[in-house]
């Protein structure tokens, strides 16, 4: 698309380089524009919920995560059957 907008100016007498330079620039401004504002939707949209310190505390006691090591030739966590290695470990 943009090379094509960037041919009918050229045949209109004006510099195709400078042409597809400017309107390659104003694409990724927009680009990055409509990036910032989904970011921002996303940012504004999160809720916070606050809980009191106590209850956060006791549930971060009860809270223990134990992580065994696999090993390479030993069955796979998923359950396919197949070795570590072969599976998730490649």
């Amino acid at each position: 698309m943009l090379r094509g907008s960037v041919n009918l100016r050229a045949l209109g007498g004006r510099d195709p380089f400078y042409e597809y330079k400017k309107e390659s620039f104003d694409y990724f401004d927009e680009m990055l524009s409509n990036q910032n504002e989904r970011v921002l939707k996303t940012l504004f949209g999160i809720e916070l919920i606050s809980e009191n310190k106590k209850e956060n505390n006791n549930h971060q006691q009860n809270k223990r995560i134990i992580a065994k090591k696999i090993g390479r030739n030993d069955a796979c966590p998923c359950g396919s059957g197949k070795k570590y290695k072969m599976c998730h470990g490649a």
